[in-house]
């Protein structure tokens, strides 16, 4: 049985269209509340420390089940960009900043997943082959019917659709049930915003290469959670 883990502290304004992948939260707390153990052959070594309602990857998994999504992990300094890009517009919006360690692009969002499916769902991400590409976050936009404001930008790579037509595409043959909604691509920023920013542009876009995705666990912290990347998987040059 896998040990239980130490406690550790730690996605435009009015737009008709509804973000996939909101439901893994974010934040900081201080103690990990009745996780249940993983078994023992799923056991591995993991990265340190290094957004949609939920949609659940299985109906009624068995066994103990856990939250993961596929993201785009950033480095710390673009963590660090686009955390300050948050306080700023904190300021302005009022709400909750995320963290600065929880900043990430959502891919996929599976909801529960079963334990005995994290070898399947690794085994899965590796036929997944996609080019490296650079994004540039250059805006800030709100949601209205539920008060997030994100980043993103103006264009979406077609190698990021790409990446997730090919995630999704190979989970869904594997039998994962996926949110149907168009992707719409983000970074969440605020949550619980008051109002949209007067200012939707940014100054200077946020370079951002991409050069691999993760499989990253949501875990529930006292009354927020934090995320940890359970594993990497490189792109391919482009």
């Amino acid at each position: 049985m896998r040990p239980p883990r130490k406690s550790r502290g730690g996605g435009p304004g009015g737009d008709s269209r509804r973000e996939r992948g909101h439901g893994h939260g974010h934040g900081q707390g201080q103690q990990r509340q009745g996780r249940p153990q993983r078994p023992q052959q799923q056991q591995r070594n993991r990265p340190q420390q290094q957004n949609r309602p939920p949609q659940p990857s299985q109906q009624q998994p068995a066994g103990p089940t856990t939250q993961l999504f596929f993201a785009v992990w950033p480095a710390a300094e673009i963590q660090e960009t686009l955390g300050g890009v948050a306080q700023r517009t904190q300021r302005e919006c009022g709400g909750q900043a995320t963290p600065v360690h929880n900043i990430h692009l959502t891919l996929v969002f599976l909801g529960p997943v079963a334990y005995e499916r994290l070898i399947e769902l690794e085994r899965l991400a590796e036929q997944v082959g996609a080019p490296r590409f650079a994004l540039a976050v250059d805006r800030v936009e709100y949601w209205r019917h539920n008060n997030i404001a994100w980043a993103g930008f103006e264009e979406c790579p077609e190698a990021l659709r790409a990446l997730v037509g090919q995630l999704e595409k190979t989970l869904a043959a594997a039998g994962f049930r996926l949110d149907q909604r168009p992707y719409v691509p983000h970074v969440t920023l605020l949550r619980d915003a008051r109002r949209a920013p007067a200012q939707g542009r940014l100054p200077q876009p946020v370079a951002w290469p991409v050069e691999e995705f993760a499989l990253v666990e949501s875990v529930q912290l006292d009354n927020s959670r934090v995320y940890e990347v359970l594993h990497r998987w490189p792109l391919t040059g482009s």
